[in-house]
């Protein structure tokens, strides 16, 4: 009996034994887990703020575009708006020329000027 008793303790002991180990085994793991687990949701938090980083360029090139767009057009009816301005001149001053000339011309002159135009 005595020998049961010592197989029994030793059997017990070995057992106690594997179970602090699967213990010890158990929590590390867990413990490596839960780091892998926070290293992945810093992972999945990069590349969002990363997405979001181009999102908020991309919205800011377009608005670029779309100013530099608005901007030529503007420039566009500027120039075009100077032209008709500078041509309205003009002519108000070959007005201005031709009024002068035709006074000074002869009334006998400008009758046969009317006549033949």
């Amino acid at each position: 009996m005595h020998n049961d008793f010592e197989k029994e303790r030793k059997m017990k002991k070995k057992f106690a034994n594997d179970m602090s180990k699967n213990c010890k085994k158990y929590f590390e793991t867990k413990h490596i887990e839960n780091e892998k687990t926070i290293r992945k949701r810093e992972l999945d938090l990069i590349k969002k703020s990363n997405l979001l980083g181009r999102m908020v360029t991309n919205y800011w090139r377009k608005i670029e575009k779309v100013s530099k767009h608005q901007y030529g057009i503007t420039l566009q009816e500027n120039k075009i708006q100077h032209q008709q301005n500078r041509l309205l001149n003009f002519i108000n001053k070959l007005q201005k020329i031709s009024s002068k000339v035709s006074s000074c011309l002869n009334p006998n002159l400008q009758v046969l000027y009317i006549i033949t135009c």
